[in-house]
């Protein structure tokens, strides 16, 4: 045998790697050389590829397709290629060569020097690499830590006929269909060619989105990068007929998205999507149902709902496989720092201990040296003393598009405006890298989006373009938007504080050219800096005391005389924003609802950032300490 480490998946050939994929234990569409391909052109930047390969002569007889990643304190770590997308994950063998896998695994030892852990996950429990983990790892006297088993349940078909209908018969989901039937029509398109699928992915991407957009788990697509991947897979996958893509129409739109795969006899379901707005009808589990009955009339012997436990594949499921994790450490030491880390992640207690005491620690740092942070901070910013030239600075372009997800009023305001959007047109000022984007340029009728640096305009049409028509963002002025018609949008959005970068008089500016160009009864809505959170006041969590305590302090530091803020209804205030150099705008809640109504505005809300809840009154919004606020009003 002949054993060889590859760089790069174009050195092995493809048809040969998957002919092995028939012979070995475990057979999944998640172990071909496609399913590898697309990975890699959509995430594989970066990433060192560690591929063992084995032949006998010129026959490939096994393939262990592993990476090395690097993670935080420099360790590198060993993990098969792409092991968090696919649900299931293993080496490939030939049948029957037990040598081939130890070849594979001696070579893993070789390289030894070059990685400090192992991390192999989702290996089906039924594979016989679990089988020689067990051994080998007790022969070379490595430190192994198994994970737990993985539920990976399925909806066994063939031969059970009376489950499937009973499944498929379920009260609910006759109920639940009938609703969208009554509603006007209901059907199944279940796609496999490559361009039909593509012409419906953006739309199925904005679905997810949106269904994720009121919860702390955020969509995986918020990320281009995992957007790309899809596409990929269908490129590299649907020629070959492995890809079924089903949508579900009522009253002529999608309200619901099933993204699987075609494994020989089996289905593999993968990501579902459904419309948000429809959630209290279960269109879902409407979808689960339309999938059902195609599997059982393709003559399928199984609907395999891959790895998970959620309530909606046991309550289809008639047959519970499992995955297994293996962790190999080189040293004991550093299995012993990893148990370590375990135990504190996994105790809360001890875990909200340690953090406070490393809260107390950084206070305490930033109390001692508070004019030393901020003047260098300064000096770190010298080339950046204009809000203009602030956000066209490299360092806040990546970290505008490292930023993902929305701030909690922000997912409280969508949600409410949701059921208008598709009709609207909306203008997003200071889009940024395009952050908020993917939500309100996915959802409405019309977008248009701009921002007053060039290299944010940029770096937002890179990030979301594939999404949303990078013909949409523009450079522009919000004080002189003369590229905006008048009364043309429903929806002005300026997120994210943009407009405290503008003293009073320019802000007024802002708020005339909003009039203009929003139509009677439209939609404006921004955050701003709150004047009330500068001092230390207030019943809060020892934790946020602390944050508050610091940021007092170093606020002080940069601005001379700041207990003269307390109790005015606004300021210029130098922040960490802006290296402690350009003034920001900072203002009373209660003193901004009164301004938008004196330039015009009407039916004023106030979010509150930290619970995303609108504050009613007066008097709550007088004792509002939330950094920033968001705010919604008619025009």
């Amino acid at each position: 045998m002949r054993v060889v480490v590859e760089t790069k998946l174009s050195a092995v050939d493809r048809d040969a790697w998957n002919a092995l994929i028939a012979q070995s234990t475990v057979s999944a569409v998640f172990q071909s050389y496609e399913w590898h391909a697309a990975w890699l052109r959509a995430c594989g930047e970066g990433v060192e590829l560690f591929i063992v390969c084995v032949y006998e002569g010129s026959a490939l007889l096994g393939v262990g397709p592993f990476m090395i990643t690097r993670h935080e304190r420099g360790a590198r770590h060993v993990r098969f290629i792409a092991d968090e997308r696919a649900d299931y994950a293993d080496m490939l063998c030939a049948a029957g060569r037990d040598d081939v896998r130890t070849a594979i695994m001696d070579a893993l030892a070789a390289g030894k020097a070059g990685w400090d852990t192992l991390e192999l996950n989702n290996i089906p429990e039924h594979s016989l690499t679990n089988v020689f983990w067990h051994s080998y790892t007790r022969r070379m006297a490595w430190p192994a830590v198994w994970g737990k088993r993985l539920p990976c349940p399925t909806m066994k078909i063939a031969g059970q006929e009376a489950f499937v209908v009973q499944a498929m018969n379920k009260k609910s989901l006759k109920r639940h269909a009938r609703y969208f039937r009554e509603r006007g029509d209901l059907s199944a398109d279940h796609r496999r060619d490559k361009d039909a699928i593509h012409q419906e992915l953006n739309s199925f991407f904005a679905q997810h989105i949106h269904r994720w957009s009121g919860r702390e788990a955020q969509s995986l697509f918020l990320d281009r990068k995992n957007r790309d991947f899809y596409r990929y897979l269908v490129d590299e996958l649907a020629p070959a007929g492995k890809i079924l893509f089903t949508s579900l129409v009522s009253c002529g739109e999608p309200v619901a998205y099933h993204f699987g795969f075609i494994d020989g006899d089996r289905l593999l379901w993968y990501k579902p999507a459904f419309d948000i707005g429809l959630a209290e009808h279960y269109p879902g589990e409407v979808l689960i149902r339309e999938l059902i009955a195609f599997a059982r009339a393709q003559g399928f012997s199984e609907l395999d709902f891959t790895r998970g436990d959620e309530f909606f594949k046991t309550r289809f499921s008639n047959e519970v496989r499992y995955n297994r994790s293996v962790r190999i450490f080189k040293r004991k030491r550093d299995m012993a720092a990893w148990a370590m880390r375990r135990f504190f992640d996994g105790n809360g207690p001890v875990l909200w201990a340690l953090k406070f005491l490393r809260e107390v620690f950084v206070t305490c740092r930033d109390v001692l040296y508070a004019r030393r942070i901020v003047e260098q901070s300064r000096q770190a910013g010298t080339h950046a003393l204009t809000p203009e030239a602030y956000h066209d600075d490299a360092v806040q372009v990546s970290q505008y598009r490292n930023a993902i997800g929305l701030q909690k009023p922000e997912m409280a305001i969508l949600r409410y405006l949701r059921p208008e959007l598709k009709g609207m047109r909306v203008l997003d000022i200071g889009a940024g890298a395009g952050r908020t984007s993917v939500y309100f340029g996915t959802a409405a009728g019309e977008y248009l989006a701009f921002d007053h640096a060039p290299h944010m305009v940029e770096a937002g049409r890179r990030a979301v373009g594939d999404i949303v028509p990078p013909g949409s963002f523009l450079e522009g002025d919000a004080r002189r938007m003369s590229f905006v018609d008048d009364k043309s949008c429903d929806l002005v959005l300026w997120s994210y504080n943009g407009i405290d970068g503008l003293d009073e008089d320019a802000r007024f500016s802002v708020f005339r050219e909003v009039r203009r160009v929003g139509r009677l009864g439209a939609w404006f809505c921004f955050s701003s800096h709150n004047i009330q959170s500068l001092g230390i006041w207030g019943l809060v969590a020892p934790g946020m005391f602390l944050r508050r305590l610091r940021r007092y302090v170093l606020y002080r530091e940069a601005n001379k005389g700041l207990e003269r803020f307390h109790g005015k209804d606004s300021g210029m205030v130098f922040d960490a924003w802006g290296h402690y150099q350009i003034p920001i705008y900072y203002i009373a809640p209660e003193a901004q609802v009164i301004q938008l109504k004196e330039c015009g505005f009407r039916d004023v809300r106030v979010y509150s950032l930290e619970t995303g809840r609108e504050v009613r009154d007066a008097g709550g919004r007088s004792r509002m300490t939330d950094s920033w606020v968001y705010y919604l009003c008619r025009i």
